[in-house]
């Protein structure tokens, strides 16, 4: 991690101070939770980044021994024993996260009656002075969309670990050298189930309402709330406003619905952030994977415009809808075939008369070709009855079923 300004901080440590095996080349930021110096490790000769606790609200650097010590007044040193072992426990902790968007912890140490990380020296600028100097912000629109999802990657990571970062900002992101977002500076990282005081850690603006208050509930969606505030600050080009201002008069800007933001980000982007942004807790995501979610799944698609579409229902539609109670099916008397079986019998038995009785009055001349001659013709007979009768009924006017109720 780095910066590509030195910074002067009253409460610095000089140049050449050594800190076990490293020695302090030159200040690289501060603010109200400590400093951060770019280091050399004297024994290898690497450069490192080292994070000093130096919480400013309630301890001060004494220049005659160097160490970090608190105020006198009422709390205030208990208050920063509690910042100084529940820093230096946590470093151990966050020593052991590996995440590609999370910067690495390599070791935490005590020294001068404080804590310090020690951090990998990185190439690189925060993202407020990348994206002020990077291009148009046209051109940098996707990229901020891209890195909201990568930083909510990172977050979920530490989450996991049951801690909030409970300092994202724009200058606590890093935009590296290859394109790539980084988030640094652990040194308000504390326990989220953690009860101690809050106003101690939290950047003005980028805070929400539960972390101003001694006993909020603090969780991912604390830091859920800073991220939406740090991309508020890129897309509007102005600084969100106090958590606290906003019970009263909120003033924020509703981002999905200013159509110069709809013309530069998506609109599920800029209700991910106005998303982020609610002041109350519960109404806001509960967890970085659910915005991501949020962000990532497509909504419903409209219905097509401008065709029309011509809806057969399935009493026209005469291929594929199934019969009803209203649909003729032709019983076997009025199929084209069937109807004609009397005609076709009637045919058949007069034939084998005819050929019975020429057959047996020539072999013996008795009475047995009459009779079989005369039953043949008796069932010709019936067979065109039959027909003649079917023939009758199929002239009887149809009536309809009533329809059922």
């Amino acid at each position: 991690m780095s910066s590509s300004v030195s910074n002067f901080n009253p409460q610095a440590l000089p140049e050449g101070t050594r800190l076990g095996d490293y020695k302090i080349i030159s200040v690289l930021g501060g603010g109200g939770f400590g400093i951060t110096y770019k280091v050399i490790h004297v024994s290898s000769g690497s450069l490192v980044v080292i994070k000093e606790n130096l919480p400013s609200e309630i301890a001060y650097r004494d220049w005659s021994t160097l160490e970090v010590v608190p105020f006198m007044r009422s709390g205030a040193q208990e208050t920063y024993r509690w910042s100084l072992s529940s820093f230096y426990r946590e470093a151990q902790t966050l020593s052991k996260l590996n995440h590609r968007y999370i910067v690495s912890v390599y070791e935490a140490f005590e020294c001068y009656n404080t804590a310090y990380f020690v951090m990998p020296y990185i190439e690189g600028v925060d993202l407020l002075e990348w994206f002020q100097n990077s291009g148009t912000h046209a051109q940098l629109a996707g990229h901020l969309e891209q890195y909201f999802l990568l930083l909510l990657e990172a977050l979920d990571h530490v989450h996991a670990h049951h801690f909030c970062h409970r300092d994202v900002k724009p200058s606590n992101i890093m935009i590296t050298k290859d394109g790539s977002p980084l988030l640094i500076d652990f040194g308000a990282a504390r326990d989220s189930t953690s009860e101690a005081t809050r106003t101690v850690l939290a950047t003005i603006g980028y805070a929400p309402i539960e972390q101003l208050e001694s006993h909020g509930k603090i969780g991912p969606w604390t830091d859920i709330y800073a991220l939406g505030a740090t991309f508020y600050r890129l897309v509007t080009g102005e600084e969100p406003p106090l958590a606290i201002s906003r019970v009263r008069n909120d003033t924020i800007r509703h981002l999905s619905q200013e159509k110069r933001l709809l013309t530069l980000h998506s609109k599920t982007f800029l209700r991910a952030i106005e998303f982020s942004m609610r002041l109350n807790e519960a109404d806001r995501p509960q967890s970085c994977s659910e915005l991501s979610r949020f962000i990532t799944t497509p909504e419903p698609s409209p219905p097509p415009h401008n065709k029309h579409v011509e809806i057969i229902s399935p009493a026209e539609n005469k291929l594929f809808s199934p019969p009803n109670s209203n649909t003729h099916i032709p019983d076997g008397d009025e199929a084209p075939f069937l109807s004609q079986w009397p005609l076709i019998l009637a045919g058949i038995m007069l034939i084998l008369a005819g050929i019975l009785f020429v057959a047996l009055q020539s072999r013996d001349g008795s009475n047995l070709s009459i009779i079989t001659a005369s039953c043949c013709l008796l069932i010709v007979l019936a067979c065109l009855s039959k027909y003649y009768f079917s023939k009758q009924k199929k002239q009887l006017p149809r009536q309809n079923k009533p329809d059922s109720l």
